[in-house]
């Protein structure tokens, strides 16, 4: 905060060149609960609490030791009061997920110095898209760079171990075709869906399907000629559960 004629500091300005912006979350320094859920580019998985953030400096603090080549990819709250035995499902560019229990033995809780495990093992030339916190009861919306969007109930969907390969949750319509993003939501909430071109459309929850694995979805979104969907958020003033 800043006095009624401070104009702040430009938050872009406290990074170093080479650093983005993935997410941002609120923290009651009173009192702090819950945890944070890490996910590097290269499957590197962890948990911190979120009390290791209270009383940082303008310097910021590193939360992940990351490899040479890697980086953060994406991050997600997580408040075991606020949402028992729910579970964490991440995504690969080539349709699969990987659902994980969020207990000590498959997503430990580490120190801010730790690397992380490894989530899973990824096939030739397929990467992560994505990761989301799901309720027990909950679904995830995978959503396909062409457009292609489904819901799948977190019960169909089989819990794995940590470092395995997960199932195949996608039959894609398209060979070219490849999941954009996945992202947990409630019926009030909407999707912001970005694209390669710098577009942004909102899809809401009763346009998607609710499918089983074998399931390829409805096209919701029609991108143009070379444009793909290249990521989605919460249209609704909540933590966002999906990095870019």
């Amino acid at each position: 905060l800043t006095s009624g004629q401070g104009r702040g500091t430009p938050f872009v300005t406290l990074l170093s060149s080479e650093e983005t912006i993935k997410t941002y979350f609120p923290i009651d320094p009173a009192q702090p609960t819950g945890d944070l859920i890490l996910l590097s580019r290269q499957g590197r998985l962890k948990r911190i609490g979120v009390g290791e953030f209270v009383n940082l400096t303008s310097r910021g603090s590193t939360l992940m030791k990351l490899k040479e080549g890697d980086e953060l990819g994406w991050a997600c709250l997580y408040d075991e009061m606020a949402a028992p035995q729910a579970s964490l499902v991440i995504a690969t560019s080539g349709g699969r997920t990987l659902r994980l229990r969020i207990d000590e033995d498959q997503v430990p809780v580490m120190g801010k110095t730790a690397m992380g495990n490894q989530a899973l093992r990824l096939h030739r030339k397929e990467s992560i898209a994505g990761m989301a916190v799901v309720p027990r009861e909950g679904a995830v919306v995978l959503a396909t760079e062409q457009g292609y969007f489904k819901q799948i109930r977190a019960k169909d969907l089989p819990r794995s171990e940590r470092g395995g390969i997960g199932i195949q949750a996608m039959a894609f319509k398209r060979k070219s075709d490849a999941i954009a993003g996945v992202i947990s939501l409630v019926s009030d909430q909407e999707i912001w869906v970005n694209t390669t071109q710098g577009q942004l459309q909102t899809v809401t929850l009763e346009t998607i399907p609710t499918e089983d694995r074998s399931g390829s979805g409805t096209q919701v979104i029609k991108p143009s000629s070379g444009e793909k969907v290249s990521g989605l958020l919460l249209s609704v003033h909540e933590i966002p559960e999906v990095g870019g």
